[in-house]
């Protein structure tokens, strides 16, 4: 019997950048009123988790940042693991190097050097994807985007670092040239930087954490504090950054739209992100009737 459930968010609990499937909505409702545990693990940070949850009235524990940050179903921090600021500023600059668009998320939000210059990629990026869609329509869906970036602008990143009141928590890393982009980054940070691990959240980038704060560390920690048998937990994910998570638990579901290679960890398949597929996973053990 699943005694606690733990979800990604984009590509798997969302149909877009920021809302939740319907299904989705009515049956983290379902298990929440049946006192089933339902915690969300995202590599969004809270403000950015809770821009897309709060109109659907959700209100849940979340593990954020890849893990970087625990909270509770109050928005109390738990627990906050950060990258050391060396390690930080070797990649970014070499990211910059490369010409690489990047982000920093920080315990004081989202940081960028450029923020028209990642309007100007999703825009290239939804493109590529979608060539049918009206041009009008393309800039109406990149705008809801940037909002819940909520990202400010900063001349250098140094300000960040050199900040002893500013935790780094992750770093995000853009290429609309898929992953070969950063194979560079991967490899020196794979041979010099021992404390941080690489993953992804989607095709063109790769998201950078302390190496103890991934998704799968942070749900066990927040298992064993709560007394959730990992042998009782459900976990749903689509991407790379998911498979911390899905490698540890018995009832491990990929999405029907997850890469081959996290369907290849997880146990079961459910539905795509479109179809509401976390529902479906739900239901199967949750049936409303």
């Amino acid at each position: 019997m699943i005694e606690f459930i733990a979800s990604d968010m984009d590509g798997t609990l969302l149909i877009d950048h920021a809302n939740l499937h319907k299904d989705n909505i009515e049956a983290i409702k379902h298990i929440q009123n049946l006192g089933v545990p339902f915690v969300i693990c995202t590599g969004r940070d809270l403000a950015q988790a809770r821009f897309c949850l709060e109109p659907a009235d959700i209100s849940c524990p979340l593990i954020t940042l890849n893990g970087a940050e625990t909270y509770d179903e109050n928005g109390k921090l738990i627990e906050t693991i950060g990258i050391e600021d060396d390690d930080a500023r070797e990649l970014m600059n070499l990211a910059e190097d490369l010409g690489l668009y990047t982000e920093i998320m920080t315990s004081k939000g989202v940081f960028t050097l450029n923020l028209s210059r990642r309007v100007a990629q999703l825009v290239d990026m939804q493109r590529k994807l979608q060539p049918d869609m009206a041009e009008k329509e393309i800039h109406e869906h990149i705008q809801h985007f940037t909002d819940t970036l909520l990202a400010k602008e900063i001349a250098s990143y140094e300000e960040l670092y050199r900040d002893p009141h500013t935790i780094v928590l992750k770093l995000c890393i853009f290429s609309n040239d898929g992953q070969v982009a950063f194979e560079g980054l991967k490899k020196h940070a794979s041979k010099h930087l021992p404390n941080v691990v690489i993953t992804s959240s989607f095709y063109n980038n790769i998201e950078v954490n302390h190496v103890n704060a991934q998704k799968g560390i942070a749900l066990k920690k927040y298992a064993n504090k709560f007394g959730y048998d990992l042998d009782k937990t459900m976990a749903i994910g689509d991407n790379g950054n998911d498979i911390s998570m899905l490698s540890i638990v018995e009832y491990s579901y990929a999405m029907e739209n997850a890469e081959d290679y996290v369907k290849d960890v997880a146990n079961y398949i459910t539905g795509k992100n479109s179809e509401g597929g976390v529902a479906q996973a739900i239901y199967k053990h949750f049936p409303t009737k």
